[in-house]
């Protein structure tokens, strides 16, 4: 009966497993990563007259936040800098609490861009965490995600003087990419239109693909219509919105000022796939399980009748077999139980062509190994134009993989960071370095 046992549980593992990666909800991938920001008003005697209100979202776990400059402009200061507040989603605050212990200060701002940067003052909230970021969106018609704190949704806001984070889910499609300033005369930059429904209080919020990486940072609503307002003083015309048509920035445009900022993120060049795209892959999964499912039991029922047949002629000396000696193996077949190999999994960025490269522990004891794109100066070579000749370093210490850039032209990233030259740094299991601007590898701990 072993062998039925061990075929019903292998067949139930393999199919506890196909649903794992669809399981998760574009709200639990969010989760700890968007912010309300609140921005508090004085007049013109530094009395607080008002508070307005954005949304951000999580750079990294050090507490970076990116946002909207318009949503942070103006703030009133106090002796300590200007009187923000940062509220995680689901969590709430008292408006004097928030007025009295601001949480967060500017560092970057651009008017131009309208866009910004915060950091969180320590200590940073553990709760937070960083959003993936993607410099490739969907195409034309491909689903986006907008998620904020649209201030018509804030009727606790006006009935309480607690303020609740609790962000507003959007779905739209993308209408087109363009480069153009926001403002006339102003800096040309990459702007998304979408559909996703947003209004003021979304601004500085994600947009996001399907698979909830950011695409864009949601920034303007057309205002291309007209309306009347009555007054007791009379009818005022007004720009009304038009709706279906929200503009969001690019996050390759954040990306950009990260980079020379040397501020860390999180990054994805993946396929995201659509929701058909993934209902088909289940589909797919499901019929390879379905099969692999009855391999394994067709399997187990042919060595359970092999098991039967052996027990029913087994010999009399204790119904014990005697089996064959095993060939003898040369010590260079013999495994190390303490060797440990580093796989990199690359691909060509534009070409979309893949290699792998295994370094193993007893070649990095050797030395550091050399990545490059000449075979003079590299011992694994990558021939790609964005790639250095000696572009970076692998080295093994106390048992640990480190990775270090050789002072190469267009850089090496870890996860989004660049790498200083000749700094090394830890590399980990599933680490996303990148080599210049055309080579992405992805780091394999084999032990």
């Amino acid at each position: 009966m072993s062998f039925l046992k061990i075929t019903l549980v292998s067949a139930v593992a393999l199919l506890s497993t196909l649903s794992v990666s669809f399981s998760q909800t574009i709200e639990e991938t969010m989760q700890g990563g968007v912010v309300q920001i609140y921005n508090f008003k004085a007049g013109k005697k530094g009395k607080i007259t008002g508070l307005g209100s954005g949304t951000g979202f999580v750079i990294n776990d050090q507490g970076y936040i990116g946002t909207n400059h318009h949503v942070i402009a103006g703030a009133a200061r106090n002796k300590d800098g200007e009187l923000i507040y940062v509220n995680l989603d689901g969590e709430t605050v008292n408006v004097r609490d928030a007025l009295l212990q601001p949480n967060a200060t500017v560092i970057w701002r651009s008017e131009g861009l309208d866009l910004a940067i915060l950091k969180l003052k320590d200590p940073v909230p553990t709760a937070i965490r960083s959003l993936v970021f993607t410099p490739t969106p969907p195409e034309k018609g491909g689903e986006v995600i907008a998620i904020g704190y649209p201030g018509a949704a804030n009727r606790d806001m006006i009935k309480s003087a607690d303020l609740s984070a609790n962000a507003t889910y959007t779905k739209g499609v993308l209408g087109r990419q363009s480069r153009e300033p926001w403002r006339q005369a102003g800096m040309s930059l990459d702007i998304i239109q979408h559909s996703a429904a947003v209004s003021w209080g979304n601004s500085g919020g994600p947009l996001t693909d399907t698979c909830g990486r950011l695409v864009g940072v949601n920034t303007q609503v057309s205002l291309k219509g007209k309306g009347f307002i009555n007054t007791k003083k009379g009818s005022i015309q007004v720009k009304t919105q038009a709706p279906g048509v929200y503009y969001a920035s690019a996050i390759s445009n954040l990306i950009t000022v990260l980079d020379k900022k040397q501020i860390s993120y999180k990054i994805s060049t993946d396929q995201c796939l659509s929701s058909d795209q993934k209902l088909q892959q289940t589909f797919e999964r499901l019929l390879i399980g379905v099969a692999a499912v009855a391999v394994i039991g067709i399997g187990g029922i042919i060595g359970f009748i092999i098991f039967s047949r052996r027990n029913k002629t087994a010999p009399a000396n204790g119904g014990v077999v005697p089996s064959p000696s095993p060939a003898p193996v040369s010590p260079s077949q013999q495994p190390d139980p303490g060797s440990a190999s580093l796989q990199l999994h690359g691909r060509h960025l534009k070409s979309g062509e893949t290699f792998l490269i295994t370094m193993a522990e007893s070649d990095l004891k050797n030395g550091m190994q050399i990545i490059g794109r000449e075979p003079a100066n590299s011992l694994f070579v990558i021939p790609n134009s964005s790639v250095s000749r000696e572009h970076a370093g692998i080295q093994l210490k106390s048992g640990r993989f480190f990775i270090e850039d050789r002072n190469s032209t267009n850089g090496t990233k870890l996860n989004g960071r660049l790498l200083k030259p000749h700094e090394p740094a830890l590399l980990n299991n599933n680490d996303l370095v990148h080599l210049g601007s055309e080579i992405e590898i992805t780091a394999r701990l084999i032990t």
